[in-house]
Order: structure tokens, then sequence, then C-alpha cells
């Protein structure tokens, strides 16, 4: 795939006669094709007319009305449980009206719109099966752009047919009159990072995580939010207090020469995990670490911790989230909470709250390591994994032997990780099949 098109959303169409329907179905019924990211994800085999085609046949109204109703989730809504009803938004099977529409799932990590394509089977009653299967990132301005032309053209299509105030002018007006104020804005998107459709949220809950926003950061809100949803208050609330003791407190060594080297170094565009990648091999190599094991003592020495940060586990409560206070972007301390009980996990929450700090020049003080599938915690999580277990150290150590369980345990022992550690580094890397992880877990992952 050349540079030009792994990152592009293409949604053309032709229109098709339809003698029966309403006058919109008749109006807007064409053949539809997606292309993504290089993939033909419309692509078709049809049973009936024994063809296969790029295109799907169906209401080009219904896809524009859909992308226009779940504009906000989609595009500020990261993975979720995949209920039923993050499904309805983020996945085109689900907008029906009789019509079988690709397999096709999209959500938004804040640096990437995600889009799972995979093949359908097909019923008894269909006669055709969607053919495409895989998963790519897409640049949300393209995204963003090719959504927004789609529903124009099709708006421009409805009016020419005399159907001038149908529910997607109302939606679409709608939804471009609150893009472009500043302060509906903010609470449409933290209503979508929460789960909810607009005006689905409790107000009170909103107004009063915008105030929590003024003070901590946006980011450190829309983090948290999203991985809490209806408990984010009281998650933040919780992290605030326990974040407060600066006698459990790291400070990162040569904070101010490595965010110049960030500065001139680091490549926004790349994915987030390579992003992660980049910067722990850089202080790996300011403190001349090579690829050896970073043992506690030594993470107790490089960041001036207190050893009781890294021993003893606070009391949790009902947050588990770890988490980091700071003053600022510019300070080089951060206090610390990591209420978790697993030491090699408490190592790696740990370095992701230290990534975190020195990644991210932002106003946000609280920094959480959640499990949300956003691009802010795949990169902490991708720090965290190549400054305890480098890679280059990985394969040394793996060898040229066929690759078993035990080896990979063996490895995680030497470096003080996690097997799922080792394992997502391999996957990443390309050196072992992504079905070794879970479906969804291979991609939120890296």
């Amino acid at each position: 795939m050349n540079e030009e098109n792994k990152h592009e959303f293409k949604i053309d169409f032709d229109w098709l006669a339809r003698e029966s329907g309403s006058q919109c179905d008749k109006a807007t019924f064409a053949e539809i094709t997606l292309e993504i990211a290089g993939n033909i994800a419309s692509e078709v085999q049809d049973s009936f007319s024994k063809t296969t085609r790029k295109a799907f046949r169906a209401s080009a109204f219904d896809l524009a009305y859909w992308f226009a109703c779940n504009w906000w989730r989609l595009r500020w809504e990261s993975l979720g449980e995949a209920d039923a009803d993050w499904k309805m938004s983020h996945q085109l099977s689900g907008i029906g009206n009789g019509y079988v529409w690709p397999n096709i799932t999209l959500y938004c990590d804040g640096h990437s719109m995600n889009v799972r394509s995979l093949k359908t089977h097909g019923h008894k009653i269909e006669s055709i099966r969607y053919l495409s299967d895989f998963f790519a990132g897409v640049n949300l301005k393209t995204f963003e752009n090719e959504v927004d032309n789609f529903i124009f053209s099709i708006i421009d299509r409805m009016n020419q047919q005399n159907l001038n105030n149908s529910n997607l002018h109302l939606v679409w007006k709608e939804v471009l009159k609150e893009r472009s104020q500043a302060d509906s804005y903010n609470w449409r998107k933290l209503e979508a990072i929460l789960g909810f459709d607009p005006d689905e949220a409790p107000k009170e809950l909103i107004t009063a995580l915008l105030e929590k926003s003024a003070v901590l950061g946006s980011g450190s809100i829309e983090e948290i939010s999203s991985a809490t949803k209806i408990a984010a208050l009281e998650t933040i609330e919780t992290l605030q207090e326990n974040t407060s003791d600066v006698s459990k407190q790291a400070k990162i060594p040569y904070f101010s020469e490595l965010r110049k080297q960030l500065s001139k170094g680091l490549r926004t565009q790349d994915f987030p995990w390579q992003q992660g990648e980049f910067v722990a091999g850089m202080m790996r190599e300011a403190l001349n670490l090579g690829n050896e094991p970073v043992h506690d003592a030594t993470i107790n020495d490089i960041f001036s911790l207190p050893q009781q940060v890294m021993d003893n586990v606070p009391n949790a409560g009902q947050c588990p989230i770890s988490a980091g206070y700071r003053e600022g972007p510019a300070n080089d301390w951060v206090n610390l909470f990591l209420p978790v009980k697993v030491k090699t996990s408490r190592r790696f929450a740990f370095l992701r709250i230290i990534g975190d700090h020195l990644r991210y020049d932002t106003p946000d003080r609280l920094l959480a390591a959640t499990d949300a599938k956003t691009a802010r915690q795949k990169f902490q999580r991708s720090f965290a994994r190549e400054f305890l277990c480098p890679f280059k150290g990985l394969m040394k150590v793996l060898g040229n032997e066929p690759l078993t369980d035990a080896k990979i345990e063996e490895a995680a022992e030497y470096y003080g990780v996690s097997p799922l550690a080792v394992t997502t580094t391999l996957v990443n890397k390309g050196r072992i099949d992504r079905s070794q992880l879970e479906p969804w877990e291979c991609f939120f992952n890296r």
C-alpha cells in the first residue's frame, strides 16, 4: 500500500433507478463504494446475479442520516464494551431499513478513526455477502471531510428532488451549528466520550466535568471519562485526593533535555504505539540502560522514588486506576497513586504515568493510566513496554528457537513484565500473528 492511500476514506456513489418505495428511497437509491486505506470495504458477492462487484446497493439517504445522527459519538467515543447501544452508533450493519449493510465498525481513539471490516456469510434470505476483512486507521480530518462532503451531496440531491425538509436536513443543520460554537462543541464532545447521544447525558454531570476541565485540563477529564463513563466525576475526585501526597513523588531525570529532543524528533503522525516506542527508546538511551532489565532498585534510583511507592499498595477502595498529579507540564516531578496489587503491573502502571508526563506538554494536571482504548492510553502502554522490555533485548533473550508459552513467560520474568506485555510487543513487531491476542485487544493494545 502506498503512502497516499493508507489513511484514505472515500465514499463514491452512482444513482440507480428505483420504482417502489418512498420519494426519498427513489431519489437516493444508489450503488455505493467504500474505499478505506486501500481496501474496498464494500465488495460484495451476489449469489442471485452470480457476480462480484465493488459496490453495494442501498439508500444513500439512510447512510448519510446514520452518519449525521451519530456524528459526535463516531468522532469522539472510543471502543467500548460493544453493547447494543454502542453498536447502533458505530456499526453500519445497525442501519437496517431493509438493506444489507457492510459489517463495518468505526470508532475514534483520538488519533485515528479506526475501521474494522469483517466478512459476512450471508443468510438464506440474503443474496449478497461482503468479502472484505481488514483493520485500518484513517486520518481524522480525512474522515470528517469525506463524511461532510457525502452528507452535503445527499442533501443537494434531496433539494433537487424538492425534498428539502427531511430529518437529514434538520439533524445536519444542528450538528453544523454545534460544531461551530466552542461551548456547544465541548458539551457534545464530552457527552459522546461518556457514551451518550446528544442531550441524553445528565446535565449536572457534564457541567461538573467541564468545571473540572478548567482546573485539571480537558485531556485529563476526557481520558478518565472515556474509561469510567457515568462514574467519571466520582473517579476524578478520588484520584485528586489520592495524588495529593507529595511523599509519593517521582522526578524525571534530564527532563528539559528530553522534552527538547521530543519537540524535534517525535513524529506525531505515527501510530501511538510507535510514538511510545520512540520516546521510551530515547529515554533509555539518555539513561545508558542498553537493553538490560530495569530492576526495582534501578527504578527507585533513576526517578528518586521512595521505596514504599513501589513496595506498598495503597488502599484503592473502589478506584483501581493508577494516576499521577503534576502542577504543570514544565515540572519534572509527579505525585503518584498506584493501587495495583501485582508487582509487575504496578511497575508497568508507574512507567505509563512517567511516559505520559514526559510526552504530553499540555495543561493537564491529573494523569491517569486507564483501560480506555484511546491513543493516549495506547502511547502509555507502548512506552512502558519498551522501557521495561526493549524489543532488541527481548529478541536476544528469546533467541532463534520456536516461540513457546514457556519462553514468553521466561522473558517476561527476566524483564519484570507480564507475559501479555511480551506477547503484545511480538505482535506489534510482526513476530507472531495477531490471533495470539483477543480479536479487539490486538488493536487497542497497539
